[in-house]
C-alpha cells in the first residue's frame, strides 16, 4: 500500500510537493503568492482561459472550480478544486508552508484538510495483495475516489505507469530503513491539528 501511494504521487508529482499543474518555471515568490492568497488559477496564472490555452482546451472545469475560483492541481498527489483549497486553508490555520513535505504528508491524513483520510480507510479494506493491484486501487479510491481507470485504458491517469512505479516501490521500500522519528513527527502534526 506504501509502494503504491509514492508509485501514485510518482505519477501525480514526480515526487514533488512544489509541482503545481502547468508551471514548471515556479520560484519561490511564486510559492509565496500561492500561500498567502491561495494557488488558484486566477492568482497564478490570471484567468481561467489562459490556463485551459496551455492544454489547449479540453479541460473539465467543475474538477477545478470552488467557491468561485479554479484551485489547479498541486504537490504530491495534485490536489485540486476543493482538495487545493482545503489543503491551503490547513496550511494557513496551522501555520504551516503548503509546500513543505512536511505539511503535505500530515494533510493527506489529517480530516481537516479535505476529503482524503476517508478516502485512505475506503483503501486499505480493497484487495491490495500486490504492489500493482494497490497503485489502482490507491488511483480509483484515493485519488479520483469515484474513478474506475484501468491499465491501458488510455486516459490522462495512466494507471499503468502507476503499476510500473508501484512494483519498483516495493522493491526499493524492503531495502529502505525505516525512519520511526521521522514517522511520528508527521503523526504527531496529525494528532496536534485534530487537537486544534
Amino acid at each position: 500500500e506504501i509502494a503504491a501511494a509514492v508509485a501514485n504521487m510518482q505519477q501525480e508529482s514526480g515526487i514533488n510537493p512544489k509541482r503545481i499543474e502547468a508551471m514548471n518555471n515556479a520560484n519561490e515568490s511564486t510559492f509565496t503568492k500561492a500561500n498567502k492568497e491561495g494557488s488558484t488559477v486566477e492568482n497564478l496564472f490570471g484567468s481561467w482561459g489562459s490556463f485551459v490555452a496551455l492544454y489547449g482546451g479540453g479541460l473539465d472545469e467543475s474538477g477545478y472550480l470552488h467557491e468561485g475560483k479554479h484551485w489547479m492541481g498541486v504537490g504530491l498527489i495534485q490536489w485540486t478544486g476543493g482538495s487545493n483549497h482545503s489543503l491551503w486553508k490547513w496550511s494557513k490555520a496551522n501555520n504551516m508552508d503548503m509546500w513543505a513535505l512536511d505539511t503535505q504528508l500530515p494533510a493527506l491524513l489529517s480530516p481537516e484538510s479535505g476529503p482524503y483520510p476517508d478516502r485512505l480507510k475506503n483503501y486499505v479494506t480493497k484487495d491490495n495483495s500486490k504492489p500493482e493491484k494497490a497503485a489502482v486501487n490507491f488511483l480509483n479510491f484515493v485519488e479520483y475516489a469515484a474513478g474506475r481507470f484501468a491499465p491501458g485504458d488510455g486516459t490522462h491517469a495512466k494507471a499503468e505507469n502507476r503499476q510500473k512505479y508501484a512494483a519498483a516501490w516495493y522493491v526499493k521500500i524492503k531495502e529502505m530503513q525505516v525512519d520511526k522519528d521521522y514517522a511520528k513527527s508527521v503523526l504527531a502534526k496529525v494528532t496536534s491539528s485534530i487537537k486544534a
